[in-house]
């Protein structure tokens, strides 16, 4: 099971204020050296994003029926 955000925003709060004076050269030493690529530029978290429109139930969804346009039809939960 993976760890929540709040599992790692807890113990956050309580480390030292320098913390962005630690990271940045180790991050440099993990570019230096190849561990990490800084060209990527992708994250991804858990993060809920609320879908806006109508609910397109999973049993109207199967029949293919369309109760109300405007729901996305390429939306999966």
């Amino acid at each position: 099971m993976t760890p929540s955000r709040r599992a790692f925003d807890r113990p956050l709060v309580t480390i030292s204020g320098d913390i962005k004076n630690r990271i940045t050269p180790m991050s440099e030493l993990f570019v230096r050296y190849k561990i990490v690529d800084p060209s990527i530029i992708l994250s991804a978290d858990i993060t809920l994003v609320n879908a806006k429109g109508y609910v397109w139930h999973k049993s109207s969804m199967t029949n293919g029926v369309i109760p109300q346009s405007g729901i996305d039809t390429e939306a999966r939960w």
